[in-house]
């Protein structure tokens, strides 16, 4: 796991209380958006992505902004439009 996920996690639970529960659902979805943030600096690093302005091939906090927040709420929204039909 990402030392500053892991971090704010222990944060979340020592210095502001929140329950196992609460850390869980916190710790999935910042896996999922370190995930998506790697995939997109491999992109850029091998030229296919959009932010080529940040270009190095690796990944830092530092580099997230509301454009990379932007592009990861369309990438989510895009893995639900279309949702598996159910199975009859």
């Amino acid at each position: 796991m990402d030392p500053t996920v892991a971090s704010f996690l222990e944060h979340l639970i020592v210095e502001k209380g929140f329950s196992r529960n609460t850390s869980d659902a916190y710790r999935n979805d910042l896996s999922q958006f370190h995930k998506f943030l790697q995939d997109e600096t491999n992109d850029e690093f091998h030229g296919n992505g959009s932010h080529s302005e940040s270009s190095t091939g690796s990944f830092t906090w530092a580099k997230v902004d509301t454009d990379i927040i932007n592009s990861y709420i369309q990438d989510l929204q895009g893995a639900t439009a279309n949702p598996p039909l159910p199975v009859k």
